[in-house]
């Protein structure tokens, strides 16, 4: 990971921890380590690939999770079994959203060809069992 996407990640994890939090919020946290217009270049572009959502405008503009970055979220398996399954946070139903959110595109360009190849590798193996 560049020093770019651990200064995004950071700023997403501390968003995620702090739910609606502003930028004012976003540089105190991360301290000397980042001037104000590198920090707005980074929110643009975590907006623009929808990992995080604004509300307000100026400087009442607040940034929080979107939907979308929840899908790709860590877990730590170890840590979430560690927890007594009485304890857990889970959902009391399905989570209906999670279908509008998949409407979107969640695949890179990259991705997107490399799922064309295989695909394609796919069918021309399939051909050749092809009982006719």
């Amino acid at each position: 990971m560049n020093k770019k996407q651990e200064r995004q990640q950071k700023i997403l994890t501390f968003i995620r921890n702090n739910q609606k939090t502003s930028s004012s919020d976003i540089l105190s946290f991360l301290k000397d380590e980042i001037e104000r217009r590198t920090l707005q270049r980074d929110l643009n572009e975590l907006f623009e690939k929808k990992f995080i959502s604004q509300s307000g405008s100026g400087r009442g503009v607040v940034y929080f999770i979107d939907e979308k970055d929840k899908i790709f979220e860590k877990i730590d398996l170890k840590e979430y079994f560690d927890i007594p399954y009485l304890k857990r946070e889970v959902r009391e139903s399905f989570n209906f959203e999670i279908l509008t959110i998949l409407e979107d595109d969640i695949f890179t360009a990259d991705e997107k060809q490399k799922l064309e190849n295989l695909q394609k590798d796919f069918i021309k193996n399939f051909s050749k069992y092809d009982s006719g």
